[in-house]
Order: structure tokens, then sequence, then C-alpha cells
């Protein structure tokens, strides 16, 4: 770290959300270059671990020049971890779900179609395929590893499904497993349901901001501690789902595939709250640009 340091000598050194690395950040102050934390979030099942080695986290955050967070909770973690310094901005996530590529999906046909994004190993993959059976609708599934996908068609075909992969081409099959890179965001446009993993089992969640800004109804699991602000939001507003069991989750999809106007208020609540929550990036940004402009009068100084 101490020779890479040394050989970019930065201004600026920007960690982000939880990437609290020790001799990271140690080694960008050798360098005397600024410290963040950007979109930083810290949940409450980390900060009780955290008293455990409370001196660890106060070492760190020692080497932070400011911890710039998503909500004030998170701040106040921080504080409450070493952190001299704390901002609040948001969550950057709201700015990054706009912006989605621009995708062919005509070939998953004319019906409606489910799409399952970010599930995480097999425990949730066996739930989610579960809860899929008997959905006579195109099913898209993603897999949050794509290391995952052989073991996920097997899984899927062992449950009576008829399975095809987005990379050789076989978009009609009635289970589709979305195993290429960057397509996702752009399926929950074209989606009249997403069903996003990560939740299911106890794994922290996965991005509930991408469906809500496709104006895309999400379900999702109740462990949704990194995504704990939008979650709770999202269920305040109407724009959210939550399933418990297989059962419970099945019965969610048949819900809202059979039910247009719930949908589309899901929908227009989901958008609303990520157009309401847009902006944290440009003050991110601005932060940084500070920081920089801090950096360069202190070496104009000396």
């Amino acid at each position: 770290c101490v020779a890479a340091m040394t050989q970019v000598e930065p201004a600026v050194v920007v960690v982000m959300e939880t990437e609290l690395w020790l001799n990271f950040l140690w080694s960008a102050k050798l360098t005397l270059a600024k410290t963040c934390v950007a979109n930083g979030r810290i949940s409450e099942k980390s900060l009780s671990k955290s008293k455990w080695i409370r001196f660890i986290y106060e070492e760190i955050f020692s080497h932070v020049d400011a911890a710039l967070m998503q909500t004030e909770a998170d701040a106040d973690r921080a504080r409450k971890l070493g952190a001299r310094e704390t901002k609040v901005f948001g969550n950057s996530k709201y700015d990054e779900a706009i912006a989605a590529n621009a995708v062919d999906w005509s070939g998953l046909g004319d019906g409606p179609i489910v799409a399952v994004g970010s599930v995480r190993g097999e425990e949730e993959e066996r739930f989610v395929i579960e809860a899929l059976k008997g959905i006579s609708v195109k099913i898209v599934l993603a897999p949050r590893h794509l290391e995952r996908t052989d073991e996920l068609e097997k899984t899927a075909k062992a449950a009576g499904f008829e399975t095809g992969r987005r990379s050789r081409g076989e978009d009609s099959a009635p289970l589709l497993i979305l195993d290429t890179f960057g397509e996702l965001a752009s399926l929950y446009e074209v989606a009249d349901v997403a069903v996003i993993g990560g939740g299911f089992a106890d794994l922290g969640g996965q991005n509930i901001i991408q469906p809500m800004a496709a104006g895309c109804p999400v379900i999702c699991g109740s462990h949704m501690r990194n995504f704990r602000a939008p979650f709770e939001s999202g269920l305040a507003r109407g724009a959210l789902k939550v399933a418990a069991t297989p059962e419970e989750l099945h019965d969610v999809i048949r819900l809202l595939l059979e039910d247009d106007e719930l949908r589309k208020s899901m929908a227009r609540a989901g958008k609303a709250l990520v157009s309401e929550n847009q902006g944290a990036s440009a003050r991110y940004a601005n932060e940084i640009a500070e920081l920089a402009r801090s950096f360069h009068a202190s070496r104009h100084i000396q």
C-alpha cells in the first residue's frame, strides 16, 4: 500500500460505504493525502459487534478526515466508533439507479415478466425457486454471483423448470438465467414484478433502488440491513412488499400479477421515492473536491 500511495501521490483517497481498511488508510496518511468515507453506512449489527474491537475502529477513524454518511443514524454510529468529522449526504445509489444500459429484451416475448435479481447462495436460490413453482409467466433469474449459474440451473431443472441462458441466446426459455454482466438494471424497465435477493436469507439484502427507479414493484425478504433506509422508506410508501417464506413469496407474486392497480400504485410510489432522494452524488463530489482544494492549499503553504 505504501509503495502504491507514494507512486501515485493522491490528493484525496476515498473509500466507499463499509470499506474501512486500516492499512490502506494509514498508508494514505503517510503521503499526507486527505481521506474520506463516501456513501458511508454502518449497521446496528456492525456497531454491536464492534464493542469487542472498538480500539481497531478508533484507529481506523483516526486516519479519516471526513466520514460522509448516508443517514444520521449511520453518522451517529460512526461517531460512536471514533469518527471525528461526520456529515450526512444521503445514498448515492438513488442516483446510480437512473442510469441503465440500453438492452434488447424483445426475445422475452410480450407476456408478463417476473425479474428475480441478485439471488445469493444455495439457501436463497432454493427458497426462490420453490416460490416460483406454478408461476406461469416468463421468469428471468439473475444470480448475484455468476459462478453459481451451473448449480442454479441444476436446482431449477430439478424443480421442473425448463431453463435457458442469456449468454447462449436462449431468451425464449420459460425460466431464463441472466448469466451476463450489465443487463439487470435494464431488465427492471420491462419487468412487471421484481423479486430482489439477499434478504430472504440473512445476507443483508441487495439493491432495491434500481427496480423502484424503473417503476417496477418490488418484493424482498426482511433481512435488508445493507439497504435499511430505502427498505423502510419503501415499505412506508407502499413501493415494496416483504415475504418471509417461499409460500408468502409465491402468493405475493401472484397477487401483483393479477392486480394491475396495485402494481401501478407501487410503481408510482417507488419512482417518487427515488426521485425525492436524488442528488447525493453531487454532494459527495463537492465535498471530495473541497478536500482536494484543501490538500493543494496545504502543499502550496509548505
